[in-house]
């Protein structure tokens, strides 16, 4: 079996064991930072990325995000309350830029930061993000998390039938609904098969309508746009 994963690795380009050094090392500067929390007498709680939910953010004083950007990226999404502060960790400093992380240093020195962090040593960096409103027929009110998921084309196609249906005999959301999450990076609206166009209309600051048609639309904040 693993064998057979091997050589399906090495047909895409990639290493076992190459991935699999990544992945120790990743994991190895993570337990640095939770003994580190650990003997500084902190209550942790470690949680892989698909169980990270909103009880888990309720729970935190702070959310501490172990990886690179884009798991960054993520923990702040869940984060609803301003006041609440999220840190990001770049645990794989030889392979991920981690703009948004601290800095490198601290990932094998991670007490030297928490030691800065109670002294005051530092200043908070504030960033913008977007919240998000669904207003219409056939709205999902339970968002489904598409992260690492990737849908066929036939999923695809009974997915818009289903939908399809859903919108004709659901009735219409009186007002916008919120969305549980907010956007520190980017908002990407579009077509879930991304080899379709996108057809809209558009209105910025209450302005005039217009009808579009693109591969969809991206909507930065001041963070996502230096990412492009």
């Amino acid at each position: 079996m693993l064998l057979s994963v091997i050589l399906q690795l090495a047909l895409k380009g990639s290493s076992y064991n190459g991935l699999l050094q990544r992945h120790n090392i990743h994991s190895e500067n993570v337990e640095h930072v939770v003994e580190s929390l650990r003997n500084e007498g902190i209550d942790v709680r470690v949680v892989k990325r698909r169980d990270y939910d909103e009880e888990t953010v309720r729970w935190a004083d702070a959310i501490i995000s172990a990886g690179g950007d884009g798991t960054m990226l993520l923990a702040a999404s869940k984060v609803l309350d301003k006041s609440k502060p999220v840190i990001g960790v770049n645990t794989d400093p030889e392979r991920s830029e981690g703009h948004l992380c601290l800095p490198v240093r601290y990932t094998h020195s991670f007490p030297e930061a928490l030691h800065k962090l109670y002294r005051g040593e530092f200043r908070w960096q504030w960033r913008q993000r977007i919240r998000l409103f669904l207003e219409g027929t056939g709205i999902n009110l339970t968002p489904v998390d598409l992260h690492e998921q990737q849908l066929s084309l036939e999923q695809h196609s009974k997915a818009h039938s289903a939908g399809g249906h859903q919108e004709q005999t659901s009735a219409t959301i009186s007002g916008p609904h919120l969305l549980p999450i907010r956007a520190l990076n980017e908002v990407f609206i579009g077509e879930s098969l991304s080899s379709r166009a996108s057809y809209y209309e558009i209105s910025v600051d209450d302005g005039p309508w217009e009808k579009q048609k693109s591969s969809g639309l991206n909507v930065c904040t001041g963070t996502g746009s230096k990412a492009w």
